[in-house]
């Protein structure tokens, strides 16, 4: 399976805007679960976080089957609740960080195509959190697909009777 957490470290550790804007390599269990992010919100300002569960499908494509998880990353960055300069600085950068990280995943997907093959750089979604998430935190989060192939070939073994 596709270390997507370590590919994602890497990709925050190499970056120069997440290193100049001090975005520290969290991970989470999705939106309802932020315990990594609350862990270091009093001592970090920026966060680069992968959630560590995924949404998945199994579906069919050209006679062979894939399981699709659908990996969520959010950029978030703390700002001064009291002026809009700070808020709209802060959601600028976590959009111009988005933007670097999708131009890397296309360029990797080219790259290192017999790793990453199943990459889906091609339709990414994002959302932007905006508001006063998480008390003077703004950002985005984008979702990237990745298909892998499974083995979905009945084997007797593994049942009673058959």
């Amino acid at each position: 399976m596709f270390d997507y957490i370590q590919f994602f470290r890497n990709i925050s550790e190499r970056n120069r805007l997440a290193r100049e804007k001090g975005f520290s390599f969290t991970t989470c269990s999705g939106i309802a679960h932020l315990e990594g992010l609350l862990d270091e919100l009093r001592t970090r300002k920026a966060f680069f976080c992968v959630s560590d569960t995924c949404e998945e499908a199994t579906a069919q494509r050209g006679g062979a089957w894939f399981k699709r998880r659908l990996v969520t990353v959010f950029l978030l960055h703390r700002y001064d609740t009291r002026s809009r300069a700070s808020y709209t600085a802060a959601l600028d950068t976590c959009r111009e960080l988005f933007r670097q990280v999708h131009s890397y995943l296309l360029r990797d997907s080219v790259r290192r195509q017999e790793e990453i093959t199943y990459l889906g750089v091609g339709e990414i979604k994002s959302q932007e959190l905006g508001g006063q998430f998480l008390n003077g935190c703004t950002g985005l989060l984008f979702m990237l697909p990745v298909d892998e192939p499974i083995n979905l070939c009945f084997e007797p073994t593994e049942w009673e009777g058959e």
